[in-house]
């Protein structure tokens, strides 16, 4: 029983990992990206932009590449709140 739901959870994680690299590979190639896209990119370049600032100057160009991300994000989930 434990084992099947271990196997459950890699599963899942496996299918949403999955699902976030082609939503970012679309984003980075300027292809349509869905809401349920959008909202899972955001759910990892936020926290991603703020852990990479507290790490200090070794890691500010990973910052600024994610924060531009970031801010781009924004832009286009407050773009389509606007819209709705």
């Amino acid at each position: 029983m434990i084992e099947d739901d271990q196997a459950l959870q890699e599963s899942l994680q496996l299918a949403r990992e999955n699902q976030f690299k082609e939503a970012d590979e679309k984003f980075i190639q300027g292809d349509g990206i869905s809401d349920e896209e959008l909202q899972l990119l955001l759910e990892f370049y936020r926290p991603l932009a703020a852990k990479l600032k507290l790490l200090g100057p070794h890691f500010h160009l990973a910052w600024r590449e994610c924060l531009s991300r970031t801010v781009t994000l924004i832009g286009f989930a407050r773009s389509r709140a606007e819209r709705k």
